[in-house]
């Protein structure tokens, strides 16, 4: 079977799909990629294949512009000039990345998406559990999308889709949920589309680089001392928490590590028990660490659940407001308001829940959860699954109708 491969220009949306085309592969189908040129050499490194867009690359790709028309016919027009030469019999894709979702509709293909670890949109049924607040947060979001989705379309010359919260047709024929059903405390119905797989995080502790300078500095702490790892992250409008916690752990009897590639401030001078590097591997790093501090993005947040690692986190926004809630309602995290930070709350809230074993317990109750459920086999098993059903000619999806 082939499998083609496409995604925003994140980290956090590709090497999920890295590490499920990975284990396809290992199962001798035939997978490819395309996506922005950027990510171009990352995909050589293991030797994945990334179809080339043409002469002259393009950067279509582009999650800050993933609402652009325009972008998204390029996208299109990328992905279907790689099927010629890569006939697919099935897409797979990253959230957000509309013009594939167009290109399985034109060319009759079944399309499944790799999600996030909270299910970001409306529900057919009503939530009981949940607040009216998160309730408009889902609608309106839900609402957004459809019509970002419909701007494209009507771009093309393609008709407008209503708005059906049993189909809703940017969650592709299969959304690959990275959570558990023990994780999933909305007390709804999904849609049929929804898929648990587990965390997909890729690279994981069993093929992550090692980092000699991270490990020379560490080796020479003290080894009692609690490691705490932190991801700033983006955190777009935001305040940023990055001084607040310098001087939180500033003297402290305690090591933290910090990844700070994505954090839109300056490092600045740093206290002794810190250690910076724009990159490091959290799949390095956690299996050592005693906190995780981080804005609550799916990739530290699952990756410290598979650890088993209690988390402090500070969302600021999108997919981190509702993964900050809902670990904090799975009892394996505290959150804080990113306008309420300050280092004397960081450092009490910190030691609590270094120190709770309610905490941990919770944290090492759900690496379990995750562990049994075997993320990529699990993905892996419902995209096939979906490839298969539609060659026998199943298929949920609406008809291509054009606009008059």
């Amino acid at each position: 079977m082939k499998i083609l491969f496409s995604s925003l220009n994140t980290f956090g949306f590709i090497n999920p799909l890295i590490g499920l085309a990975k284990h396809l592969r290992s199962l001798t189908h035939e997978v490819a990629f395309v996506c922005d040129p950027s990510f171009a050499a990352h995909l050589q490194r293991q030797g994945l294949n990334r179809i080339p867009q043409g002469d002259e690359e393009s950067a279509c790709f582009l999650v800050e512009r993933f609402t652009s028309p325009a972008l998204n016919e390029n996208q299109i027009n990328y992905l279907e000039s790689a099927l010629t030469v890569f006939p697919a019999d099935v897409l797979v894709t990253s959230p957000l990345a509309l013009g594939p979702l167009i290109v399985a509709e034109r060319n009759a293909l079944p399309v499944a998406v790799m999600g996030f670890m909270s299910y970001l949109w409306s529900t057919p049924t009503q939530e009981a559990n949940t607040g009216e607040d998160m309730r408009l947060l889902y609608d309106w979001r839900t609402s957004e999308m459809m019509e970002h989705l419909n701007k494209s379309r009507l771009h093309l010359g393609l008709a407008k889709l209503e708005l059906d919260k049993e189909h809703l047709p940017f969650v592709g024929d299969l959304w690959l949920q990275r959570c558990t059903p023990s994780m999933a405390k909305r007390q709804c119905d999904f849609p049929k589309q929804v898929t648990m797989v587990g965390a997909c995080l890729w690279p994981n502790a069993a093929n992550a680089e090692a980092n000699p300078e991270f490990e020379l500095w560490l080796n020479a702490q003290d080894a009692e001392l609690p490691l705490i790892y932190v991801s700033h992250g983006r955190t777009f409008q935001q305040p940023k928490f990055w001084d607040e916690l310098k001087q939180a752990f500033r003297d402290k009897p305690c090591l933290v590590v910090a990844s700070v590639d994505r954090m839109e401030c300056e490092v600045g001078a740093l206290p002794d028990n810190f250690y910076v590097d724009n990159y490091l591997a959290q799949s390095a790093v956690l299996p050592r660490t005693s906190l995780v501090i981080a804005n609550g993005n799916s990739t530290v947040t699952l990756g410290a659940l598979e650890q088993g690692i209690p988390m402090l986190l500070i969302p600021s926004g999108a997919e981190t407001v509702d993964n900050a809630a809902l670990c904090q309602q799975l009892g394996v995290a505290e959150r804080m308001q990113s306008d309420l930070v300050d280092s004397y709350s960081i450092w009490q809230i910190a030691s609590e829940l270094m120190s709770g074993e309610q905490y941990k317990h919770q944290s090492e109750r759900y690496a379990k959860d995750l562990a049994q459920l075997n993320g990529f086999e699990s993905a892996a098993n419902a995209v096939l699954e979906l490839a298969a059903s539609r060659a026998q000619g199943g298929s949920n999806r609406q008809d291509l109708s054009v606009t008059s």
